[in-house]
């Protein structure tokens, strides 16, 4: 299944925060079951989205979870948009 995380480095983040983010994430692989696909910044270097494909809720919080201390995080299942619209349709009586 795969999922999207939105992560926002916390206001009271500070510099130490940040440099030991880098650090984390210079050695860091997901969980077993959780796959990265992408992770994008944002050009602030304040937030990230990260599309994940995963087995199962624990594998990937089990991989969040090391950032856990510095960023809020929204997690949220996706699909690809050529799987939801004909779904969209059926369900509004398009079809």
């Amino acid at each position: 299944m795969l999922f999207a995380s939105m992560g926002t480095l916390r206001a009271n983040c500070t510099e130490e925060g940040e440099r030991e983010v880098l650090r984390r994430f210079s050695t860091w692989a997901p969980a077993a079951g959780a796959e990265l696909k992408a992770l994008y910044v944002t050009a602030d270097g304040r937030s990230n989205i990260g599309i994940f494909e995963a087995t199962s809720a624990a594998a990937l919080l089990e991989s969040l979870l090391p950032f856990a201390p510095f960023f809020d995080v929204e997690v949220k299942p996706i699909m690809d948009a050529s799987e939801s619209t004909p779904l969209y349709r059926r369900a509004r009586g398009l079809d």
